[in-house]
C-alpha cells in the first residue's frame, strides 16, 4: 500500500493503465544515464532497467517514468491479465489516514485537495493542515 501513491499521485502515473492495484518505484541517474521502474501487484513484482553498458546519456529528460514506465506498464498489462484484481493486505499496526496535499498533515473539511496515505501507527502526523 506505501507504495501506491507513485502510481496514484507520483511519477508512475502511467502505470494507472494496468487497472489492479500496484505499487512502485522510479528512478533517474545524474545525466539521465539510468532509468528504471520497479513495480509490483499482490501478485506479480517486476522491474525495467533502460540504460547503456556506457556511461551515456539517454537523452535530456528520459526519466525512469517516461523511459521505463511504459516497457513496464505493458509488460504488467500482459503478465497480469489471468489475475483478479486482489488489493494488497494491510500488515497490523498499519494505520490509513486523509492527507492534505500541500502540507503533508492531517487533512480536514477546510484544507484542500487530499489523499490517503499510510502509516506505522505512531508514525502518523497528529496535527491538522489549518493549525
Amino acid at each position: 500500500k506505501m507504495l501506491q501513491g507513485v502510481i496514484e499521485n507520483g511519477t508512475g502515473r502511467i502505470a494507472k493503465k494496468l487497472g489492479v492495484p500496484s505499487s512502485a518505484k522510479t528512478g533517474t541517474t545524474d545525466n539521465f544515464t539510468d532509468a528504471w521502474f520497479v513495480g509490483f501487484t499482490p501478485r506479480i513484482a517486476a522491474g525495467v532497467w533502460v540504460g547503456y553498458d556506457l556511461n551515456r546519456t539517454l537523452g535530456k529528460n528520459e526519466t525512469g517514468a517516461k523511459a521505463a514506465g511504459p516497457i513496464w506498464t505493458r509488460f504488467m498489462i500482459d503478465a497480469s491479465s489471468d489475475h483478479d484484481d486482489a488489493d494488497f493486505p494491510i500488515p497490523d499496526k498499519i494505520v490509513q489516514i486523509e492527507i492534505d496535499s500541500k502540507t503533508g498533515l492531517l487533512a480536514d473539511s477546510s484544507c484542500g485537495k487530499s489523499y490517503v496515505e499510510y502509516f506505522l501507527d505512531g508514525s502518523q502526523p497528529v496535527r491538522s493542515c489549518m493549525k
